[in-house]
């Protein structure tokens, strides 16, 4: 798709524009096993080489393990240079959480008393969350999470392609 800036002329063309959606998962057996989804779409903007991402994962069901929580499903591989905006990229999470006991909480208090960070990591396609309590952060396993969820997220990332 060809968008022009500024005017009509070639030197004003810019051709490399996407846009489209994908489809979020548990990375293989990362945090949950059997899992079950009410939503779980990321869409998409790439401009160039930044790809911006707004995403929604309703997780309703799952057997929840100690293992650290990684999605699939980012549509580029995060660049590769700690000089672009992509090095160890923070999602912002916005809504609530919907707990596996049914009740509801901030995402950025969480239910657990601890805030959630995803983050992406250069040359990876996967979104890796974290939870931070204090001055202690670890990964964010499949049973801090609990076997229900639904988060709301948006980023912009640097590719190489």
């Amino acid at each position: 798709m060809s968008i022009y800036i500024g005017g009509t002329g070639s030197a004003n063309e810019f051709t490399d524009y996407e846009e489209g959606t994908t489809t979020l998962s548990v990375h293989g057996t990362n945090g949950f096993s059997g899992e079950s989804y009410g939503h779980r779409t990321l869409l998409y903007r790439k401009v160039g080489r930044l790809v911006y991402i707004q995403f929604r994962l309703d997780f309703n069901g799952g057997t929840a393990n100690g293992n650290q929580l990684i999605m699939t499903g980012l549509p580029f591989i995060v660049a590769n240079s700690p000089s672009t905006i992509s090095s160890a990229n923070y999602i912002k999470m916005e809504g609530y959480c919907n707990t596996s006991n049914g009740n509801h909480s901030s995402i950025s208090s969480g239910q657990w008393g601890f805030s959630i960070s995803p983050l992406l990591f250069p040359n990876d396609s996967k979104i890796f969350f974290y939870k931070q309590l204090n001055d202690t952060v670890a990964y964010l396993s499949g049973s801090d999470a609990g076997n229900q969820f639904d988060w709301l997220g948006s980023c912009c990332y640097a590719t190489n392609s």
